[in-house]
């Protein structure tokens, strides 16, 4: 099983994990028609979840992804990441956020990173917890 661990498989991978955010997206959208952008998606499901993220944080999420994809996945998934004022995410937040930063990254960019090859069950669960997120709240 050594072609699981390689950037070959990350990038399969992150194809996976692509669209199972666009589920996401798509679920989101239908009961957040007046708005198109993913950001005001997951801004919806915060608020309606009482997470501790709002729009200005998600901002913040996408700057840092958006600086260093790998080390910001890595922050969000050891549960590391800060933001200016010293706050970090619950663990339902760090799931949303990096739903978040997958969805955009997925959408920008075809590279692979490691992060994703050597945590894909836990970020794969992260994105279903979100998903099972919004249909619970949503629904």
């Amino acid at each position: 099983m050594k072609f699981l661990v390689s950037d070959f498989a990350g990038q399969l991978e992150m194809n996976l994990l692509f669209d199972v955010s666009l589920v996401i997206d798509s679920t989101i959208k239908s009961k957040n028609q007046n708005r198109w952008k993913f950001i005001d998606h997951m801004a919806l499901l915060a608020r309606r979840g009482n997470l501790d993220l709002n729009k200005r944080k998600l901002q913040r999420i996408n700057r840092a992804f958006t600086d260093d994809f790998d080390a910001s996945l890595q922050a969000l998934l050891d549960g590391t990441f800060t933001f200016n004022d010293g706050s970090a995410l619950s663990a339902i937040g760090q799931d949303v956020a990096i739903t978040y930063g997958l969805r955009n990254h997925g959408a920008h960019s075809v590279s692979s990173v490691s992060t994703i090859w050597r945590h894909f069950q836990g970020i794969k669960q992260g994105l279903f917890n979100t998903l099972f997120l919004a249909a619970e709240l949503l629904y």
